[in-house]
């Protein structure tokens, strides 16, 4: 119709990463914060074009800014370098009118934990102990002048959406690039505590309160988190945050992308759905997508070792290994495959001396800790097999058919206690206090870099 319409307004966040990665195209050779720089300006951050003496940048005004004036009268970059097309231009312009947000130098861990911090420290402690927080730093590209996030931040917020009771549970970037965002989980429903801890004392079972969280749910799943005491932000982080949430696992955000390619499809997150009494999202059609870890992480790891589907461990190099089998009872050869009813052993036999364990996830949801206690002590090269408290096997429940997990947990040092977890809303966990906040640490437990995970599966069926 030879009528033009007008561009959609650039996002905030996507406009300030754009602004960032022309800049670091065009003029980062010379103008950088290392040696061998050329000129008082560094554009590797946005801290770096501040000049209070003679401004630089003129916020919220193009055309009294220095910077577009050279780059519009072709004056920088110098010389035959490339210069940046209209488009781009266009984008510098709109970023300066904008206020020519912040952006960091990098945006690596350090930049997450700087933002987290910031924000913590603006809070109420109530709104402390609510909030938790996400990240898609680790998708942000410094070689592509049109990146953006948008989709990203898309299905972050559909999928926070999907699995929150109320419709108002909202992502509320708080940076200026829109790449750390916090949530109130009292808003999502995931403070919600469904557990009750199930203990035997004196051949008698006792259910207390369990201060297991929904959002416990989903951190003990997640793979990427870490620890790192030596980083700058931890002690305050530690403060004032991590300790008072008391959370299952000390993690201090979750990847986006994680939440909502791979956490989404998963049973954890059926689970979730099903506690705050919401549809389902969709399983995962085949195994769930492998997303590569964050280069730039530092600190200790924190593995999902109570995870649903985490994957099995060994001990590292130089480490101990544990033979583990499932038996028929009657024949006393191995078996994957049971009749409903029927009766099973375990075998074990370590190559060192090791404290075990097994959490046995049932196929109707519910779990049971078949082993000698928290810290079975089997010594080296030495067989045993558990049977029950006959000794005869394990039996099997009627009318429970499908799959069954059996997960065993070894290590040189005492693993720490499993906690058994029951709910009548969810599927029941096994977890146990694997990473501990400085202070808390025991001595005598197991480093959990150390410890070996193996998953045996069973299929229960009909005669």
């Amino acid at each position: 119709s030879g009528v033009s319409r007008q561009a959609q307004p650039r996002d905030p966040g996507d406009l300030t990463l754009q602004a960032r990665s022309i800049l670091r195209k065009y003029c980062a050779e010379c103008h950088h914060s290392g040696p061998n720089r050329i000129g008082e300006l560094s554009v590797l951050d946005r801290a770096g074009l501040e000049r209070p003496n003679r401004p630089f940048l003129n916020l919220g005004s193009p055309t009294q800014s220095q910077i577009l004036q050279l780059v519009e009268d072709g004056s920088m970059p110098p010389g035959q370098r490339p210069r940046p097309t209209p488009e781009e231009r266009q984008v510098l312009r709109e970023w300066v009118a904008a206020g020519a947000t912040a952006f960091p130098a990098g945006f690596d861990e350090g930049y997450v934990r700087r933002t987290i911090l910031t924000d913590i420290e603006r809070r109420t402690p109530e709104e402390r102990i609510r909030g938790r927080y996400f990240s898609l730093h680790n998708l942000v590209r410094d070689d592509d002048v049109s990146f953006t996030l948008e989709s990203r931040r898309a299905a972050l917020r559909q999928a926070v959406a999907r699995l929150s009771k109320a419709p108002g549970a909202q992502l509320t970037p708080i940076d200026a690039a829109a790449t750390v965002f916090r949530l109130d989980i009292a808003q999502a429903g995931w403070d919600f505590r469904p557990f009750q801890r199930r203990e035997v004392v004196e051949q008698k079972e006792r259910l207390t309160p369990s201060p297991v969280t929904l959002h416990d749910v989903i951190l003990i799943e997640y793979p990427f988190g870490r620890l790192d005491p030596g980083e700058p932000t931890f002690g305050r982080l530690v403060e004032l945050f991590l300790r008072p949430a008391n959370q299952l696992v000390p993690i201090l955000y979750l990847r986006g992308d994680w939440f909502s390619e791979v956490f989404l499809g998963s049973r954890a997150a059926s689970d979730l759905a099903r506690a705050l009494d919401l549809p389902p999202p969709p399983l995962h059609s085949g195994p769930p997508p492998r997303l590569p870890d964050d280069a730039n992480g530092t600190g200790r790891p924190i593995r999902p070792l109570d995870g649903i589907d985490a994957p099995d461990r060994d001990s590292g190099e130089g480490g101990f290994g544990v033979l583990f089998d499932v038996w028929n009872a009657e024949t006393r050869a191995t078996a994957r495959r049971f009749i409903e009813g029927g009766q099973l052993l375990l075998y074990l036999r370590p190559t060192r001396e090791a404290f075990v364990q097994i959490v046995w996830r049932n196929a109707d949801g519910s779990c049971g800790v078949p082993n000698l206690g928290a810290n079975s002590l089997l010594g080296a090269n030495t067989e045993t097999i558990l049977g029950g408290a006959s000794g005869k096997g394990y039996r099997l429940k009627q009318n429970v058919l499908g799959k069954e997990r059996l997960i065993l947990y070894a290590a040189e040092g005492a693993l720490p206690a499993a906690e058994h977890l029951r709910t009548k809303l969810l599927d029941e966990r096994v977890v146990h206090r694997f990473y501990r906040l400085p202070g808390e640490e025991t001595k005598a437990e197991a480093d959990p870099e150390r410890i070996i995970r193996k998953t045996i599966e069973i299929e229960i069926v009909k005669p």
